[in-house]
């Protein structure tokens, strides 16, 4: 369940990219598992949880903070028509803890109806009316906002510090998710981002390194599909990039015609790669730039990882805490 939910929230968190708000601040949507609902009733207030996120400038995952709701019923009854219709009215509170101090940091919370054939749909039509772009919801979710902002820029230093120790064992995708999570707006964000290119670097490096040694190994066996498949997986932006696109001119030299006649559009594509990544290197902020949106792809994927497994743990405290 927990791996379906992350892939819906992979998925509506890239529609975000384009919202107006600049400083994204990474936040968790999230429903605990032990919150007591009707069938299907659960996945429609995870996808609340998640507009609410999206729609108020909230831009990706985090390791830290969770979005979450609880759901009190003050109400519930049938009407006496033929067919009878079903009544709920319901509170729902909603909340932004701090994962790792286990600290509620905001609440509010929202009284709806619903009215349906059922009583999942009397739940789900109380739980549409939650909408996130309502002024109260809105100015909720900017309060949240500020309150994640200080507690970065209270914990920079210590942030800085846990991203260096992951680069220096080589994990440089979580030391740049690390990193990654930090909103631009805190104070320090001037050493952040400098750590960040420093990081986003060496990971394009190490990626480039390990697909290049790769594509040795499958050039001496004669491999040179495989080859070249190891060798379209190094970034422009990467340092190693000039040295892997002299190895792809050597494999598609030794390419049947066949073969490269097959992989005309990708050698095309590449050949336009390396004129950008030439334009790039002569433009020091454009190469910047482009290391760092190749090493936030990758750094969501961690924070998802780190989310998950964050998450796991707090059920039984959440739950306790929201009854």
């Amino acid at each position: 369940m927990m791996k379906r939910f992350f892939g819906v929230v992979a998925a509506l968190f890239l529609s975000a990219a384009s919202f107006a708000q600049t400083d994204l601040v990474a936040v968790t949507p999230y429903v605990c598992d032990e919150l007591e609902l009707p069938a299907g009733v659960k996945n429609t207030l995870q996808q609340r949880m998640l507009q609410l996120a999206t729609q108020n400038g909230y831009g990706s995952l985090s390791g830290e903070f969770v979005l979450t709701p609880n759901v009190l019923v003050l109400d519930k009854k049938t009407t006496a028509t033929a067919p009878a219709q079903f009544i709920v009215d319901l509170e729902i509170s909603v909340y932004v803890v701090a994962v790792a101090e286990q600290t509620i940091i905001a609440e509010t919370a929202v009284p709806v109806r619903g009215i349906g054939a059922s009583e999942s749909k009397a739940y789900i039509s109380a739980i549409n009316r939650l909408s996130p772009r309502t002024p109260a919801m809105h100015n909720f979710m900017n309060s949240c906002r500020e309150r994640i902002v200080d507690y970065y820029a209270q914990r920079v230093p210590v942030l800085i510090a846990k991203a260096q120790s992951l680069a220096d064992r080589e994990q440089y995708v979580e030391a740049v998710a690390v990193l990654d999570a930090i909103p631009e707006s805190v104070p320090e964000y001037a050493s952040v981002a400098s750590l960040k290119v420093e990081l986003a670097t060496q990971l394009l490096d190490r990626v480039a390194e390990t697909a290049m040694q790769r594509a040795k190994v499958e050039m001496v066996k004669g491999n040179y599909a495989e080859a070249m498949d190891a060798l379209v997986a190094v970034n422009p932006a990467s340092n190693k990039a000039k040295e892997a696109y002299a190895m792809i001119d050597q494999v598609a030299a030794k390419m049947s015609e066949a073969e490269r006649a097959a992989r005309e559009a990708e050698l095309a594509r590449l050949e336009q790669e390396r004129e950008a990544s030439q334009r790039a290197f002569d433009n020091q902020m454009m190469l910047e730039k482009m290391r760092l949106e190749a090493s936030s792809k990758a750094a969501e994927s961690a924070r998802s990882a780190a989310a998950e497994v964050s998450l796991s743990g707090i059920n039984a405290w959440l739950f306790g805490k929201l009854k």
